[in-house]
């Protein structure tokens, strides 16, 4: 039924393996299985490193998950993400120059550190932005070793906030080239990112705490799009897509908009997303979603 362009996207943490098989092609994005598994006791034995990789490839060849094309999406462990504005005269140099602005911009030690670097070169604009990016190494080593022992490839890296930004961005009809924000509620966390002209070029991403009140999170996200005001005075902000992958703060949406005065618009995270399966789209509860969300948009 399906062709040649099969993808998988895997996320492994310490207490789950998830994975999802999707078929990607001609702009079209079709999920064809997807699994939330608790790891066993011994695949979370540190003294039984092959464990882990065995229990992943048993789960996946038993359900039929090719491993020809992985995707693997990282949410374990401290994420920084920082916009910074570069000379263009420099970004030749910034591969080179990456852990010097991740040491001066990152709360995460450089040396402890894996650093990356997304440039939003949508304009002639000097100086430019780029998105800097540093993970904790240890838990990114920790999920590799996996794979490895796996003996599964992977192809491509990604972090939980941008693979939403790329899913929920393209569920919204009327962007265009304006300035939109796109706030993302998950149980844990909650994704922020500002696109600008057809490129997402601002992000902030932070845990919600246990017992967190729901004016402390408001001002949380009023404080962070006055952060883009602050960085780049000459764009306003004209709308907020807000998708939800959680029941909690029932009423964020409008609370939002009535404390920032700007539209807030609800968009639905699986409006072009298809599904193999009937009843797994039926079944598609928001606890079902919010594991499920992040791997669909690593795989686009």
């Amino acid at each position: 039924m399906f062709g040649k362009n099969k993808r998988l996207s895997l996320e492994i943490t310490p207490e789950r393996f998830r994975a999802v098989q999707l078929q990607v092609s001609d702009g079209s994005c079709t999920v064809i299985r997807a699994l939330d598994v608790e790891r066993s006791a011994n695949s979370r034995d540190a003294d039984r490193p092959n464990a882990g990789a065995d229990e992943l490839r048993e789960l996946l060849c038993s359900n039929g998950m090719k491993t020809t094309d992985v995707r693997v999406v990282f949410d374990s462990g401290p994420v920084s993400i920082t916009t910074i504005s570069v000379a263009r005269s420099a970004l030749d140099d910034i591969s080179e120059r990456a852990q010097w602005y991740s040491e001066q911009h990152s709360p995460i030690p450089v040396h402890e550190a894996v650093v990356n670097f997304r440039i939003c070169d949508a304009t002639d604009e000097d100086p430019v932005p780029v998105v800097l990016v540093a993970t904790e190494k240890r838990k990114i080593e920790k999920v590799l070793a996996v794979l490895s022992n796996a003996k599964i490839k992977v192809r491509k890296m990604d972090i939980v906030p941008f693979a939403l930004e790329r899913l929920f961005l393209d569920q919204a009809d009327d962007i265009g080239g304006k300035t939109v924000a796109l706030i993302g509620l998950r149980e844990r966390n909650v994704c922020v990112a500002v696109q600008r002209d057809g490129r997402a070029e601002f992000f902030r991403y932070f845990r919600i705490f246990e017992n967190m009140a729901m004016q402390t999170l408001v001002e949380r996200l009023k404080h962070t799009l006055q952060a883009y005001a602050d960085w780049h005075p000459l764009s306003r902000i004209g709308k907020v897509y807000f998708y939800r992958l959680a029941e909690v703060f029932s009423q964020l949406e409008n609370t939002i908009q009535r404390h920032t005065g700007i539209q807030v618009v609800p968009v639905d995270p699986m409006k072009n997303i298809g599904f193999a399966d009937d009843d797994m789209r039926s079944g598609l509860d928001l606890s079902r979603l919010n594991s499920i969300a992040p791997l669909i948009g690593a795989a686009l």
